[in-house]
């Protein structure tokens, strides 16, 4: 592979250099070839085409009372405007959460599979590297957002579309690309494993697009709004396409006596700015990095704890303790980090302190305790979705990792079992999430100190939480020994635990909303598996004043039993499904005979294969390969 790897490598840059743009580089036109011909994009792009059929369909199916044979032009322009709104929304989060899946990957993976050393080799320089890979990047996502043109293309028909508001909306988008995908690769030419470029870029996205609004509200809240809130507010707003989008298709631009074009001139700028400083570190940096990384040593920490003797269970502690459990997300995604726990903490210590000096006492109880709690709650929830997601995509690199690191050989030939390894994996990846189960014990610490009926549903909470940690950690090493790449296990992992975990919601609310309007037994059926609906339903019973025995709360607590014992249940299939097929997707050979008691699991590799040889009849000097000559 790294033979055909190169003579592509010099077949481009010899026969190619004259027909593709020089700036690019030949890695452009061979990383296009390849790229093409890959199936998962073309699924990608068919399941984003159907999505938004199903949303126009949706959309035409909640206009049916004021559809009739006679419908007026009004009515027909004003659905085309509402699903071109809706259309909107949807290609730039859709973009946002598949521009660094498709790029944060470009330079880490090559680290990685130690490809990237053959690219140093060649007589390539440092910006034909990082911009032709980024252009192909630009282009895949291009390609995935083109391929909802022809939906939107159905709708223009019936009119209502302004076309101004067209161009500025995909203005928006294709900066946003541009931007996200050059954070992106600067991401993955400073980490060392794509997880950890995918996992960082999340991070800074979410500090940088969502952090923003709640950390405003809350400190002008506290502050009483001094006026560098506003101009920073504005100076952050710059660059965030939500801001943008939000001002341009609503009726917000006269409320803040701004026009369209200088609100998307402004975000071309800022964007536009830090595409630039991305992709100039990016290309700075990509053969520094790889020379420090290449000869720095490994380093131990001074504040670790001290590890633990292996023992008994030595791929477990392997796993706990060998394995550096947290990923080096880089200085910007640390600081993501740190500010997403700073936030969340915070906000908890500061509410609990404000509800202690200000209590609302009403009807002998304290009301503030109880709203302190709800918010605890919440603020527990979104702690616990977000961290779910970034450990289901480390868990779908867990074995896949291990091939793409050249150390999966030396693990298999050991007399280590696949109930051993799977399990390990799965226990090791729950370890790892040590730092989010710390915050979340200190959340609901708070809302059990200040409100101690909170204290009801937590038993409830953990066992809810590590249900659903325990299904995304199997999922995540189930798609790990399935998937060739870290980046299809992520990304197969991901996609289907946001969508079973409540993401299903969000695309297909038309059809569950319509049949189940006016019936609670249906509405409760269909929340059962969303995991904040499962995380929700404790705190609600410990503190809202619900009546019991009426049949909105058995059910509730039918439809809280019934997912959470899903889950659970789900977990333990993929867990055992992952250990039955664990020796066949290896490729490893399957021990007839009983292993034998071992101490620190020693390498067995050479007698397995020797008693198998010998099992099949043929003599040591005849048929053995390990025997005389």
């Amino acid at each position: 592979m790294r033979h055909g790897y190169n003579l592509a490598l010099t077949w481009g840059y010899s026969g190619t250099r004259a027909s593709c743009l020089v700036f690019l580089g030949p890695i452009f036109s061979v990383e296009l070839i390849t790229s093409g011909r890959r199936l998962r994009f073309v699924l990608i792009r068919a399941l984003y085409a159907a999505l938004l059929l199903f949303i126009l369909w949706a959309s035409y199916a909640s206009y049916g009372p004021t559809w009739g044979i006679s419908a007026d032009l009004g009515t027909t322009a004003n659905f085309a405007a509402r699903f071109f709104g809706v259309f909107s929304w949807t290609q730039l989060l859709a973009v946002l959460f598949v521009a660094p899946a498709v790029t944060a990957g470009a330079i880490a993976q090559e680290r990685e599979r130690r490809t990237l050393e053959y690219l140093f080799a060649s007589d390539l320089r440092d910006h034909e590297i990082v911009l032709g890979k980024y252009a192909v990047r630009v282009l895949n996502t291009a390609c995935f957002a083109i391929a909802g043109l022809p939906v939107l293309q159905i709708a223009s028909l019936m009119g209502g579309i302004d076309p101004e508001t067209l161009l500025l909306v995909f203005a928006i988008t294709v900066s946003t690309m541009l931007t996200v995908s050059a954070l992106a690769m600067a991401m993955s030419v400073w980490a060392r494993r794509a997880r950890e470029a995918i996992i960082g870029t999340y991070l800074v996205l979410f500090c940088g697009l969502i952090l923003p609004f709640p950390v405003l509200a809350w400190v002008g809240t506290i502050l009483g709004r001094p006026p560098w809130i506003d101009l920073f507010g504005e100076f952050v707003m710059h660059a965030n396409p939500l801001y943008a989008l939000g001002l341009i298709s609503s009726d917000a631009l006269a409320f803040v006596g701004r026009s369209p074009w200088s609100v998307v001139g402004w975000l071309l700028l800022t964007q536009g700015t830090i595409t630039a400083a991305c992709l100039g570190v990016s290309v700075w940096g990509v053969r520094r990095v790889q020379r420090k990384q290449a000869s720095a040593g490994t380093k131990r920490s001074r504040w670790r704890l001290p590890r633990p003797a292996p023992g008994k269970y030595a791929m477990l502690w392997k796993e706990m303790f060998a394995e550096r459990s947290s990923s080096r997300l880089g200085l910007f995604a640390g600081i993501a980090r740190a500010l997403l726990v700073l936030f969340v903490a915070g906000v908890a210590i500061w509410q609990f302190v404000d509800s202690l000096v200000s209590p609302q006492i009403f009807g002998g109880s304290d009301y503030a305790a109880t709203q302190y709690a709800s918010m605890v709650l919440t603020l527990s929830i979104v702690t616990v979705l977000l961290g779910l997601l970034i450990y289901t995509a480390r868990a779908a690199t867990l074995v896949s990792g291990e091939k793409e690191r050249d150390c999966w050989i030396s693990l298999i030939a050991t007399d280590l079992s696949a109930s051993e390894i799977v399990t390990a994996k799965i226990v090791g990846n729950l370890y790892a999430a040590r730092g989010l189960w710390m915050l979340v014990a200190f959340l609901w610490a708070l809302g059990v100190a200040r409100h101690p009926p909170f204290a009801l549903a937590m038993p409830f909470l953990i066992g809810t939480t590590l249900a659903v940690a325990w299904f995304a950690s199997s999922l995540g090493v189930w798609f790990s020994l399935w998937c060739r790449t870290s980046m299809r296990a992520m990304g197969a992992s991901v996609a289907l635990a946001t969508f079973v975990g409540g993401g299903y919601l969000f695309c297909c609310w038309p059809v569950f909303f319509v049949g189940a309007m006016g019936n609670t037994e249906m509405m409760l059926l269909v929340f059962t598996p969303a995991v904040p609906f499962l995380l929700a339903v404790p705190g609600m019973f410990a503190l809202a004043d619900l009546p019991s025995g009426s049949p909105e709360t058995t059910m509730a607590l039918a439809a809280y039993v019934f997912g959470t014992l899903g889950y659970a249940v789900a977990g333990l299939l993929l867990w055992s499904a992952s250990i039955g097929s664990f020796d066949r997707l290896a490729g490893r050979i399957s021990r007839r005979t009983q292993p034998r008691a071992r101490g620190g699991q020693a390498v067995v590799a050479v007698e397995v294969i020797e008693e198998q040889v010998l099992e099949s009849g043929r003599s040591p000097s005849g048929g053995n390969p390990f025997g005389p000559p």
